[in-house]
């Protein structure tokens, strides 16, 4: 709800300084590469919002059968959202997945911020997951 009330000015009616002020409460105040936020300002301010397509989750017995080799990264300061309560639950619910929480990233750091130690862990997840050549 907290986050609800923070993204909802900049969602109903953004402005370039409610995305720039949401940004730094959601990031909290991590510095960003200054083309970033205006990245997001510029996408927020200047183009038509499109809807977000929902789709229901599978089944858990359907999940708990997945076979692909799977990787969750969890924000581990996201505002968006409970990073443990996230962990847990995919951990619960994917139980062949590799979770890893990222302990500094939030929502709107990991596209720049979080970058290397994203690719170190998708290069661990596919290192470990790739069968070996017969």
């Amino acid at each position: 709800m907290r986050y609800l009330l923070h993204a909802v000015p900049h969602l109903v009616r953004p402005t370039p300084g409610r995305v720039r002020r949401f940004l730094a409460w959601e990031t909290r105040g991590r510095a960003l590469d200054p083309a970033w936020p205006e990245v997001v300002v510029r996408g927020s301010t200047e183009f038509d919002a499109t809807p977000i397509a929902l789709r229901p989750r599978p089944p858990r017995a359907r999940l708990a059968r997945l076979s692909t080799p799977t990787l969750v990264l969890v924000a581990g300061r996201s505002r968006a959202h409970d990073p443990s309560r996230v962990a847990r639950r995919a951990r619960s619910l994917l139980p062949a997945a590799t979770v890893v929480e990222l302990p500094t990233a939030s929502h709107h750091t990991i596209p720049v911020l979080d970058a290397g130690e994203i690719a170190a862990a998708v290069g661990d997840h596919v290192a470990r997951s790739t069968p070996s050549p017969r």
